[in-house]
């Protein structure tokens, strides 16, 4: 995965856009346990690139999301959002910094859309996630039989 994503990195613009979109249009139609797995790939395979290189590949990901059917552009950014949970902290942050950048350089119909996506995905993200505890803070589990 890693040679595939550094190889799309290095490509002309309009034979990495064809290829990433062939990727998005292939991860949207699939189920999403497999479009997590593959996802997942692709996104480790990203944080590994130099940046000059990441942001390329996000610019194009980012305006091929944009062109995209609402249903398809709304399945792939949940799967990326429920990945970047899995991820450190840091990456999470500069990929989104790099997302933002991307969206500004947009031409204005694709950096709207992109711009309410966003949005859209960030409330249902917020409204989706549990509270997070500390081990110390979780009550005891007990075995199913002890129900009282």
């Amino acid at each position: 995965m890693e040679e595939m994503v550094k190889m799309m990195a290095d490509m002309p613009e309009d034979k990495r856009t064809a290829m990433m979109k062939e990727r998005l249009n292939m991860f949207a139609g699939m189920t999403e346990e497999k479009r997590k797995e593959a996802m997942k790939g692709m996104m480790h395979a990203l944080m590994t690139l130099p940046m000059d290189k990441m942001k390329t590949l996000v610019k194009t990901r980012t305006a091929l999301l944009a062109e995209l059917p609402e249903e398809k552009r709304k399945a792939l950014m949940m799967t990326h959002m429920s990945l970047q949970q899995e991820m450190p902290k840091d990456k999470v942050e500069m990929e989104k910094k790099i997302v933002m950048e991307a969206i500004m350089s947009l031409p204005e119909k694709q950096r709207k859309t992109m711009e309410a996506a966003m949005k859209g995905m960030m409330g249902m993200h917020q409204g989706m996630e549990m509270p997070m505890h500390k081990a110390e803070e979780m009550p005891e589990k007990k075995p199913w039989w002890k129900f009282w």
